[in-house]
């Protein structure tokens, strides 16, 4: 047991000591060695570019030329494609405003006929009677060609297999 008592005293003896934790801002550590301080190096200069040869020169100088070239290439594709939009956005402007106009033509016209037919006097306005005919024949056209099917019964097929209970 005597073993057993100097392990729990070794022990017992090997806890740090209790310190006080420092308040508020730390401290600059200095430290003291005997090493000899070294003197810091300058770097050297950077080293010089190769000179490009004549003919890199000029191949280079080509190069720009190129790329100058295709820029104005593609900016001008641009601008022509740009041109096609807007005149494209023109022209279907102007589709629409003639549809609308036409629309508004028949629409007019109908409401002309209309009042013609409930008012039955002859007419005096500026639509010809020769339209008016035309008009009247085609809406007399369309209710006597428009005749509803009858309705046709669907059978439901005869199933294959006859079931018994």
């Amino acid at each position: 047991m005597s073993n057993l008592e100097n392990i729990v005293e070794v022990h017992e003896s090997l806890e740090a000591p209790k310190t006080k934790k420092p308040r508020g801002r730390p401290k600059a550590l200095v430290v003291e060695t005997d090493l000899p301080i070294e003197e810091v190096k300058v770097p050297t200069p950077p080293k010089v570019k190769r000179q490009q040869t004549e003919k890199q020169k000029e191949n280079f100088a080509k190069a720009l030329a190129k790329r100058q070239e295709n820029i104005a290439l593609r900016k001008a594709a641009k601008l022509a494609a740009e041109e096609a939009k807007e005149v494209e956005q023109v022209q279907k402007k102007q589709i629409i405003e003639q549809k609308v106009l036409k629309k508004a033509k028949c629409l007019k016209k109908r409401e002309i006929l209309e009042q013609t037919a409930l008012d039955e006097l002859p007419s005096d306005e500026d639509i010809p009677d020769a339209i008016i005919e035309k008009v009247i024949k085609k809406q007399r056209a369309k209710k006597a060609a428009v005749p509803k099917p009858a309705p046709v019964p669907i059978e439901s097929p005869k199933p294959k297999f006859v079931f018994v209970h």
